[in-house]
């Protein structure tokens, strides 16, 4: 599986939240039906942290939403309240991907960089 175009590199501000639609496709560049896959958007600060220390974990019904299960669309969600864990007077870079588990099979359909800036307010809306 592979994912369609979900950028590697995802910026956003410290304290909001943001939401993004992911399409999972085969190598032909065709639809996975993921009406009934398990879904897991984790955010690291570091490559070797365990999910346990991740930032965030996102799953089906609870972040991640199965927008069109045959068309293998997929709505990513973080909450202000997730940003809003890091420090908000500096940079923070964290690690992400996205993995689906569809009968036992478990494929990572995303990955990357998520920048998390810094801003002047020290309070999440």
């Amino acid at each position: 599986m592979a994912v369609e175009q979900l950028s590697t590199l995802i910026k956003m501000a410290w304290g909001e939240g943001a939401v993004w639609t992911v399409y999972v496709v085969d190598d032909d560049g065709l639809p996975v039906d993921i009406t009934s896959a398990t879904m897991r958007f984790v955010g690291k600060l570091r490559y070797a942290d365990t999910d346990t220390d991740a930032v965030f974990v996102k799953t089906v019904g609870a972040g991640i939403t199965i927008v069109d299960g045959p068309g293998g669309e997929a709505r990513l969600a973080l909450d202000a309240a997730d940003t809003a864990k890091l420090p908000p007077s500096r940079f923070s870079r964290l690690y992400y991907d996205v993995r689906t588990t569809i009968s036992a099979r478990t494929s990572q359909v995303a990955f990357g960089t998520l920048v998390v800036r810094a801003t002047a307010g020290r309070t999440a809306p």
